[in-house]
């Protein structure tokens, strides 16, 4: 079921809001379980990555990780920039599911599934692949990751597959905007160009219900699932 469909069935969820209650839908029920059975022996929640503050550093070499090799973050992330989805995922996939603290491989994953949707030629599986993607950088956006943040602002901005929403893309980029975090971490500048199709995209009224999407924003973790 696409992700957009279940709107409605979200819509006494307002302290979560219903993109991020769709969100939950698509990662707990919609993701597929034998990529958390491959690659990696994960271990509990902690280490490093955004943590409650969702900073940018990268995160901390999961456990599982042996003397003298290479963590299965830098591995997955080296798999991931050849191309190899089919290995790359399953690891993302376990270091994502332990949840609080892996924002970044929770983005990673995310990125990865809209790029295998780009290759897909049945449109239903890559409509799945798109919706798990969002679900999965929403996670690390709730989360504070700042560049999950920015990712979501493109999103949903363009649609790339999904339906466009400029309003919340704008909630998006304020909370960018004010995160903490980034700014302690003195972050990366958001893209100017994606900045600039934004605010062309905004009435003085959408910014308002962006704003006030923002206030009523709260940092959110899902459970560990690994």
């Amino acid at each position: 079921m696409p992700i957009w469909s279940i709107r409605n069935a979200f819509s006494q969820t307002p302290r979560i809001g219903w993109i991020a209650a769709a969100a939950i839908f698509a990662l707990t029920v919609l993701a597929t379980p034998a990529l958390a059975q491959q690659g990696w022996n994960g271990g509990g929640p902690g280490g490093g990555g955004a943590g409650a503050g969702g900073g940018e550093e990268k995160p901390q070499a999961p456990l599982g990780s042996r003397p003298g090799q290479q963590d299965p973050y830098s591995r997955a992330m080296a798999l991931k920039q050849k191309g190899n989805y089919a290995e790359a995922m399953p690891l993302l996939e376990q270091i994502a599911g332990i949840g609080r603290g892996y924002e970044i491989a929770q983005l990673e994953l995310g990125k990865c599934y809209f790029d295998i949707a780009t290759q897909d030629k049945d449109k239903d599986s890559a409509q799945r692949s798109r919706t798990l993607g969002l679900g999965w950088i929403l996670e690390s956006a709730n989360g504070g990751l700042g560049s999950a943040q920015e990712q979501l602002v493109r999103l949903l901005l363009d649609g790339n597959g999904l339906p466009a929403d400029p309003v919340e893309a704008g909630k998006w980029y304020l909370l960018w905007k004010h995160n903490p975090a980034r700014i302690q971490l003195g972050a990366g500048s958001f893209d100017a160009t994606l900045e600039q199709r934004l605010k062309e995209s905004l009435q003085p009224a959408d910014w308002a219900d962006a704003q006030q999407r923002a206030d009523a924003w709260h940092p959110f973790w899902l459970p560990p699932r690994t």
